[in-house]
């Protein structure tokens, strides 16, 4: 008797409503339309309700045996397109950020059973910074005891942008960091992150080096910002015992289109030196050096190499 009791429980199991798929995305760009979808399967029940809720409260509701069958109900964030909605699913023609929540699809059969099954699933809104990070702070060039004093500061966003520095592709150790709170903007929020320690002797840098800030708000989708510097391009002394040579007109970065014009000088040397110009590790030739060239922005910029006459 309890095996046959047992056993007959078991097949209700396998034949009764079930939800087989609830599709809520995780995460929406603000303003966008949302599809949610219920997949269920009645097996040899019959459908008395599908119910929408958002965090508890219920939106919208579809009774097949009813004349109309799909209603709504008023409910901040939530912005039902009925005409698009049915059984299965439910259209949003739009999104803010009250439209954040738990959502819940509520299965029900009709008499004599009135089995009702559930499930629900988390929909984030974010919302996207209008433009990408920007460094305040950034010299030309740092040299041995110079200080390192950079903030990254990302357009406020919906959730607060994470904030990333990178020197010459390798992240920067936390101990140079400075975390400052996220700064509230009506709804929205502004990160901040800072950038600061002194540049030791033995720090060995590339030449040029870059120096980089990524802001990311979801994991599809990151943005950043890059400087491009040299190591004291404004006086660069190379043999302070005999004289200097300098760099005039150069910017700190460049973009398509724009005009590369520099100026490399040499004080009095003993001897007069070898003045040669580089982009990107490339020797520019007179040949090509007096054109405009189109630059890479980030990556492009101009260094130069002394080299001295040999008979010397």
């Amino acid at each position: 008797m309890v095996w046959l009791w047992l056993t007959l429980l078991f097949a209700a199991d396998l034949h009764g409503l079930r939800i087989l798929d609830l599709d809520v995305p995780s995460a929406v760009e603000w303003g966008n339309p949302v599809w949610l979808n219920c997949s269920f399967d009645l097996e040899s029940e019959d459908l008395y309700s599908v119910k929408w809720y958002k965090n508890s409260v219920e939106f919208y509701r579809y009774l097949p045996k009813e004349e109309p069958k799909a209603h709504k109900y008023e409910l901040p964030g939530v912005y039902v397109d009925l005409k698009n909605s049915g059984e299965n699913h439910v259209s949003l023609t739009h999104t803010d950020l009250d439209s954040e929540g738990i959502y819940r699809c509520e299965i029900s059969a009709e008499a004599p059973s009135f089995q009702t099954e559930r499930a629900e699933r988390e929909l984030n809104i974010y919302v996207l910074p209008d433009k990408n990070p920007v460094m305040k702070g950034i010299h030309d060039g740092y040299g041995p005891g110079d200080v390192v004093d950079v903030t990254c500061i990302a357009a406020p966003s919906e959730p607060a942008a994470r904030l990333k520095w990178y020197i010459d592709d390798k992240e920067v150790q936390k101990s140079y960091q400075k975390i400052i709170p996220p700064l509230k903007k009506g709804s929205l929020f502004l990160s901040r992150l800072a950038l600061n320690f002194v540049v030791k002797p033995t720090l060995r840098w590339h030449s040029p080096t870059r120096i980089r800030c990524t802001s990311m708000i979801i994991q599809e989708y990151s943005r950043s910002v890059e400087e491009v510097f040299l190591k004291g391009v404004k006086s660069i002394n190379l043999y302070p015992a005999k004289g200097e040579i300098h760099i005039s007109g150069l910017k700190s970065t460049y973009e398509f289109g724009d005009k590369i014009d520099v100026n490399c000088s040499s004080s009095t040397f003993s001897s007069p030196p070898v003045l040669r110009w580089y982009v990107n590790g490339e020797e520019k030739r007179r040949g090509n050096c007096n054109r405009t060239q189109p630059a890479i922005f980030g990556t492009t910029v101009i260094r130069k190499k002394e080299e001295r006459n040999k008979w010397q």
